[in-house]
């Protein structure tokens, strides 16, 4: 099981069901405002000589934030507390855990423009659920905050993304520590907002997660899922791949797709490619074997699929990959579609091979597809990108659409398939762009 991710509407009806169930809604807010507690003094390194400040809003996000403020000053720290917004809309149990506060001597102003002196910054302005970016006080708040040399902790989220989403107005808090409450939110791993989350910690207060949107992958379940050898696995039964891919000038990437196949455990690859780039792959990779293919002006010939069928039964593979490097020849199309036509394996199509396919040959195959675009790439074939588009929603349509896998790539990488709960993966880096 990967990590749950779910919407902020899941999250409210899920908090709605607890209390429901009997748990109060004023202990929930104790528990979260105590875990955030917990991780405000961790990162501060601890509480002697440490400076605390609580910028809170009027809604219960807000009323998370003074019982920081409260724990903060019993356990013997410096605090104050800094309101966002009009104290006349404090109500419910945020307002009895002010009164709470007030019965203490820690001080609580309106905002008047000046941080002051922080050594960490509690953001508890605006929860998961807030729209529309940060306005007035609130993005003067934000900005005085991300200006000073104070260490932030958010409660939930960084006021200002759109936990549904992770959309960013013109400003927004920047942490170095999230602690979200019960679950992972949109907003805490897709761009733009998850860069301004900092580490990213699941605090657990005992509401039951009924509905899931998605799921963070990890490492751990990624692992579990890997098959093991036994003692007298061969080749072909450790699992072959065929690659087939490459035109003059990109000779690098099947050899490339080769190699990694080789270090995610198959037993035997090959790589069919142009006659004309065949001794630059076998020269390159030398533990995969080459397959020469019909070839006319660089690239694969329209008909170099016969050639695999006479060399290859194709469903001796365990999986196809069609496309790293396959370039725009003439005969180049007429080959993707002949390859999704005539391969009874998992196949996985990538870079050229997705340019010259069409959704209608991704419809008509039976064994499982897995396409992996980039934006552009499934833009072209259909999908819907852009500003204001969500990128889970917009991989799990076209997944059922084209009746794939498809593994939108980008800095949150989308994994929808059809029938399944979509797998958001974090794990790559902008060492990856070259």
């Amino acid at each position: 099981m990967h990590l749950p991710v779910v919407t902020p509407a899941q999250m409210a009806s899920a908090d709605r069901a607890a209390i429901a169930a009997g748990t109060p809604g004023i202990e929930l807010m104790e528990r979260a405002g105590r875990a955030c507690t917990r991780a405000a003094v961790r990162l501060a390194g601890g509480i002697g000589g440490r400076r605390f400040v609580v910028v809170a809003g009027p809604g219960n996000n807000g009323g998370d934030g003074w019982v920081v403020a409260r724990r903060l000053y019993d356990a013997g720290a410096a605090v104050r507390c800094v309101l966002v917004g009009d104290a006349a809309r404090i109500s419910g149990d945020a307002r009895v855990n002010l009164d709470r506060l007030r019965s203490r001597p820690v001080a609580v102003d309106a905002w008047d423009g000046e941080l002051g002196a922080a050594d960490v910054v509690v953001d508890a302005v605006f929860g998961t659920g807030m729209r529309g970016g940060l306005q007035g006080d609130a993005a003067g708040a934000a900005a005085a905050v991300n200006a000073s040399e104070a260490r932030v902790l958010a409660v939930d989220i960084p006021s200002g993304i759109d936990g549904a989403t992770g959309a960013v107005g013109t400003t927004a808090f920047a942490a170095d520590l999230t602690v979200a409450i019960e679950a992972l939110k949109f907003g805490h791993v897709l761009e733009p907002g998850a860069r301004r989350c900092g580490t990213v910690e699941v605090a657990h207060v005992g509401i039951a997660i009924d509905q899931v949107a998605a799921e963070l992958a990890d490492a751990g379940a990624a692992a579990a899922s890997l098959p093991r050898r036994t003692p007298d696995t061969h080749k072909w039964a450790a699992g072959a791949v065929l690659v087939l891919g490459g035109s003059t000038g990109m000779a690098g990437a099947p050899s490339l797709v080769s190699a990694a196949a080789f270090a995610a455990g198959a037993g035997l690859v090959v790589a069919g490619v142009p006659a004309c780039v065949q001794p630059t792959v076998a020269a390159s990779a030398r533990e995969v074997m080459t397959l020469a293919l019909a070839d006319s002006g660089g690239a694969v010939a329209a008909s170099a699929m016969a050639g695999v069928d006479r060399r290859f039964a194709l469903d001796r593979f365990g999986a196809v990959a069609v496309g790293p490097g396959l370039g725009h020849g003439p005969g180049t199309a007429a080959f993707v579609a002949d390859a999704l036509a005539a391969v009874p394996v998992p196949l996985v199509l990538d870079a050229d091979g997705l340019n010259n396919a069409k959704p209608a040959s991704l419809r008509e195959r039976r064994a499982p597809t897995v396409l992996t675009p980039h934006e552009g790439e499934f833009a072209r074939l259909g999908g819907e990108v852009g500003a204001g588009v969500h990128r889970v929603a917009s991989a799990v349509d076209a997944a059922q659409d084209w009746g794939s896998t498809v593994l939108l790539k980008g800095p949150a990488t989308v994994v929808a398939t059809p029938g399944r709960m979509p797998v958001v993966c974090r794990t790559g880096g902008p060492e990856l762009a070259r």
